[in-house]
C-alpha cells in the first residue's frame, strides 16, 4: 500500500471499531508520510491489534528515522536496514499502546518451506495450504516464524482456508476492511497468528 492507502485503511478500521485507537498507527504513518513510503498492514487472529510495515525505501531519510523514532518511543534513532524492513511495529488498539516494536532487517534463518520442519497438527494445515498457495520462503526465530506467499491470496480465498480459523473471530469486520487485500506473508510470533497484506 502507498501512504494515501494505509491512511485510509486505518480510518477505516477506526470507523469500524469504536472502542479502539489507532492513534499510534496513525501517528507513525504520517511520521513517515514524506518519503512516501510502501506499506504492509498485519492483522492478528487474537484481535484487538494492528502492525505496520514500511518496505525498505523507508530509511532513507534521517530526518524521517527521527520522526519515526519519537513516534515510537526509541531513545535512539536506528540505522536502516540494507536488507529488510526497517520497522515492525505493533499496536494494540483497546490499550492504545505500542506493545512491539523491532527495527532493521528481520533476523532468523531464511530457507525453503518443508512442513516436516513444523509440529503436529500445524504441519498438516502447512502442508495443505503450500499445495494450494505455494509459499516462496519460511524465515524461523525460535518459536516465531513467517511465511512468505509466491504470490498474494486475495482475503475471501484466504478466508476458504484451514489456517484462517484463527481469524474467524474477527472475520465479519476483517472482510470489510480487506475485501481487496492480498495475504502476502503469515507471521506466527509464539502466540498469535498474522496475516500480512498489501492493498
Amino acid at each position: 500500500m502507498n501512504t494515501v492507502h494505509a491512511r485510509r485503511w486505518l480510518k477505516a478500521a477506526a470507523a469500524c471499531d469504536f472502542q479502539g485507537s489507532y492513534a499510534g498507527p496513525l501517528a507513525l504513518l504520517e511520521a513517515c508520510a514524506p518519503l512516501d513510503c510502501a506499506w504492509q498492514g498485519a492483522v492478528s487472529g487474537a484481535g484487538g491489534s494492528v502492525r505496520l510495515l514500511p518496505r525498505p525505501l523507508v530509511a532513507t531519510s534521517a530526518s524521517v528515522r527521527a520522526a519515526a523514532a519519537l513516534v515510537l518511543g526509541l531513545k535512539n534513532v536506528p540505522p536502516p536496514a540494507a536488507n529488510g524492513d526497517w520497522i515492525d511495529a505493533a499496536w494494540d488498539t483497546r490499550k492504545g499502546s505500542w506493545t512491539a516494536v523491532r527495527t532493521g532487517a528481520p533476523k532468523g534463518k531464511v530457507g525453503p518451506f518443508r512442513a516436516k520442519d513444523f509440529a503436529e497438527p500445524v504441519n498438516e494445515a502447512l502442508a495443505r495450504f503450500h499445495r494450494l498457495n505455494p509459499l516462496a520462503s519460511v524465515r524461523r526465530t525460535g518459536e516465531a516464524w513467517s511465511l512468505i506467499l509466491e504470490r498474494p491470496l486475495p482475503w475471501p480465498l484466504f478466508l476458504r482456508c484451514d489456517l484462517s480459523a484463527a481469524f474467524q473471530p474477527r472475520s465479519s469486520q476483517l472482510s470489510l476492511l480487506l475485501r481487496d487485500a492480498g495475504v502476502t506473508a503469515l507471521d506466527f510470533d509464539g502466540e498469535a497468528l498474522w496475516a500480512r497484506f498489501s492493498g
